[in-house]
């Protein structure tokens, strides 16, 4: 399909004409007194012709058959476990709602995937936002967000298989109304930290069912400043004990690109330990979880034991967020420039730090106070320029003059007193 060459327009008259000019819908347009209208007959037209063409094709595809077809391809079956079970989550929320406690279909879910547009996602954002789970807690800002972000590859599926042209899904070309995320701006401070280590040691030793894995995990987020999901994955063959390193493969890595993890000699020796236990328990991950149902090792499950300990230390941000401060004090407490900090962060664009930027901005003091020096002295010639001119103008002799007011117009320090202010009259010899 091609594009649409015009849609709602005002022309000479001051009506507005509505046109749809597609190569397999043919030509049609239609002039009407208001946008509003002009934009209703547009969608009903585009509905009908569309509809009509799908059906002599055979092969209209609505929202859920779509959302169905995108479990079974590649792309999807290639997520990790917990990614499959939030998109399968999301489908759930985005084809149904909850009214008097039973689910019912949602109207857009027989849809032809073709005619939902930005304007049906922000009619589904509206929603979604008035509803209740199933707990009668509102529906938070980021359910809403991962709801509509899986419905990107949904429509990125049917671009590539031509159900349709476009991709309304993307929010910054769409201009979707999304919910603001939380803010990340939540800062670990180094007593924080301590209690964060102190209270993972407790947790592991007093509580019964505790994996033992929680405080070896958190120093290596910690030192590391490494993304938590992705230490909690660390497999044994990526640790290189002789070369105090973990080279994380392009699998394993959130951005699909592989990194190395450089330790130093005090982690290397707690991974060292860990390393033993985990190949003592026959374990493939570094850090690890048995699975209750399966009864199978699995990379470590961190959610719960660290909600516990940062409620103790008096953290507020996600796991997330000692990655985040491990940067800012890279920023904050090295000269290491953008990039190699992104290197040793394993972010692969160095403009993805431009948030930390703002922490360096105490190494410009010498700076901008040598800066604010010259400007003053700079100031003090002009000034002393501008009263010389003046007093020469007024026939204002040097003899005249205090002897500190005559240094400064002379090239020396500005007087402290203002009482140069008080200059003898013209032609005084006072």
């Amino acid at each position: 399909m091609c594009k649409i060459a015009h849609m709602a327009h005002l022309i000479a008259s001051g009506r507005w004409r509505s046109q749809i000019r597609r190569k397999e819908l043919g030509e049609h347009e239609g002039v009407f007194d208001t946008e509003p209208e002009a934009d209703a007959w547009y969608r009903k037209k585009l509905a009908e012709l569309t509809g009509k063409k799908a059906k002599e094709a055979g092969n209209g595809k609505k929202l859920s058959v779509v959302i169905d077809e995108y479990f079974e391809t590649a792309p999807f079956l290639r997520k990790a476990e917990g990614t499959k079970r939030r998109e399968k989550s999301a489908a759930h929320a985005i084809l149904n709602c909850l009214v008097n406690g039973s689910w019912r279909p949602r109207k857009w879910a027989d849809q032809l995937i073709d005619l939902i547009d930005a304007a049906d996602i922000n009619n589904y954002i509206a929603q979604r936002m008035s509803e209740l789970t199933v707990r009668g807690k509102p529906v938070s800002d980021d359910s809403v967000r991962l709801e509509v972000r899986f419905l990107s590859p949904i429509f990125k599926h049917a671009v590539r298989l031509r159900y349709r042209t476009t991709n309304p899904a993307l929010a910054r070309v769409s201009g979707l109304d999304m919910p603001r995320p939380l803010p990340r701006e939540g800062r670990i401070s180094e007593t924080q930290e301590l209690k964060l280590i102190a209270a993972a040691r407790n947790h592991v030793t007093r509580t019964k069912r505790s994996n033992a894995c929680l405080y070896p995990w958190l120093k290596f987020v910690l030192t590391a400043a490494c993304r938590p999901g992705e230490a909690a994955k660390i497999e044994l063959s990526w640790v290189k004990l002789e070369q105090n390193v973990v080279d994380i493969p392009r699998r394993g890595s959130k951005k699909r690109n592989p990194r190395r993890i450089l330790l130093t000699d005090e982690l290397a020796e707690l991974v060292a330990a860990q390393y033993e236990r985990a190949k003592h328990a026959k374990s493939p991950y570094l850090f690890y979880s048995l699975n209750r149902k399966t009864g199978k090792l699995q990379p470590y499950q961190y959610s719960s034991a660290w909600r516990a300990i940062r409620t103790i230390a008096g953290v507020t941000s996600e796991a997330h967020g000692m990655r985040r401060e491990g940067i800012s004090r890279l920023f904050e407490r090295t000269s290491l420039t953008d990039g190699q900090i992104a290197l040793l962060v394993g972010d692969l664009n160095p403009m993805s730090l431009e948030p930390y930027k703002n922490l360096r901005a105490g190494e410009l003091r010498v700076q901008m106070e040598a800066f604010r020096q010259a400007e003053k002295v700079r100031t003090d010639r002009i000034e002393a320029d501008y009263v010389k001119a003046t007093l020469q103008r007024l026939g204002i002799r040097a003899n005249q003059l205090p002897p500190d007011l005559n240094q400064w117009l002379d090239g020396g320090a500005k007087p402290t007193s203002d009482d140069f202010l008080e200059l003898p009259q013209s032609g005084s010899d006072a």
